[in-house]
Order: structure tokens, then C-alpha cells, then sequence
């Protein structure tokens, strides 16, 4: 869980990410010419989504537990049983390769497919701290 993790203080560097992708860079997924990244499906992977939807004058706390479908330098793709609404933040608990993994990053794209949704999802990862802060 990410409150749980064990092995991360906070979200994976980009440097990590770029990592992990090229040790699941053996798969390519169908060529997609128009986008920036190349898509690759992982040997096995997970994702909680936690993020907060607007509910009245509140928001409410949400988890769903997606399969990955594919990840890239760039983000990765879960398909989801309901909808998250583009432009959401969301907090990832990613189990890739064994490990847990802290991401976060924005819906990018939210599209119906068979048997529930499919969520594109660009990662942001954390600025580095100034040296002697």
C-alpha cells in the first residue's frame, strides 16, 4: 500500500522509471508512429489508483486496483472497471517486477472499452532537492 511502503520514501525518480521501463522494453506494443513514447506491455503489473473526486461541496477518497496494460518513458495505460475523469491526479501503488513502486501523474485519457475503461495516465515525477538543502 502506499501509506505501507517499505522500500520507497516517496515517488520514483524519473531515472527509475526510465529503468524499470527498459527492463520490460522486450514486448513492444503495436506500433503507435504518432505517439511520443513507445508502448511496451510489462511482464506483470498492478496499480492502486488513489485519488478524490468532487462529491457536493466535498471530495471523497477514492481506490481502485487496475491492471497495467502497458507502460512507457513516459506513463503507463490500466484498465479500470469504472471511468476516472481526465485531468485527475492520482497516486499509484505499483507492483511491477516484485517491487513496490510510488508514482504518481495525471489522467491523460479516459476511453470505454470492453469490460470497463481504459486510462492513460502521463507520470510527473519529483523534482530534486538543491544540493545542502
Amino acid at each position: 500500500m502506499i501509506t505501507e511502503s517499505n522500500t520507497n520514501t516517496g515517488p520514483i525518480t524519473r531515472e527509475q522509471w526510465l529503468e524499470i521501463v527498459a527492463r520490460n522494453s522486450v514486448t513492444p506494443v503495436r506500433p503507435h508512429a504518432a505517439r511520443e513514447h513507445t508502448r511496451f506491455w510489462p511482464q506483470t503489473g498492478i496499480a492502486k489508483l488513489v485519488f478524490t473526486i468532487p462529491c457536493g461541496t466535498q471530495t471523497v477518497p477514492v481506490v481502485r486496483t487496475c491492471l497495467i496494460l502497458d507502460i512507457s518513458n513516459g506513463g503507463l495505460a490500466v484498465k479500470s472497471e469504472q471511468m476516472v475523469p481526465v485531468r485527475t491526479g492520482v497516486g499509484m501503488d505499483v507492483d511491477m517486477e516484485g517491487e513496490p513502486l510510488l508514482l504518481m501523474g495525471t489522467v491523460a485519457r479516459c476511453t470505454s472499452t470492453v469490460g470497463g475503461y481504459q486510462i492513460g495516465i502521463k507520470l510527473v515525477f519529483p523534482s530534486r532537492a538543491p544540493a545542502g538543502g
